[in-house]
């Protein structure tokens, strides 16, 4: 996905689901579980990253949701990915 974004222009819900055997088929949460939303140049490995909140049980899955924004100005066109 490629979202052109700033302080005032987030992207839309950004959704990923993690699978552990054995511990995301438990309803809620997986403790000590989590996820971030990461965007960068996808040439560079200097990506910004922030957290995502588990969303829902989804099927044997923990659901996490979250979005991208950028607090400030950056000096090159980014890319938002899920992660």
């Amino acid at each position: 996905m490629v979202h052109t974004i700033s302080a005032l222009n987030t992207t839309e819900n950004i959704y990923g689901q993690v699978w552990i055997d054995g511990h995301t088929p438990s309803p809620g949460p997986t403790d000590g579980l989590w996820a971030q939303i990461g965007y960068g140049p996808e040439e560079k490995p200097d990506w910004i990253w922030m957290d995502a909140g588990f969303n829902v049980d989804a099927g044997n899955n923990d659901e996490f949701v979250g979005h991208a924004s950028c607090p400030k100005r950056l000096p090159v066109p980014r890319r938002c990915s899920k992660a």
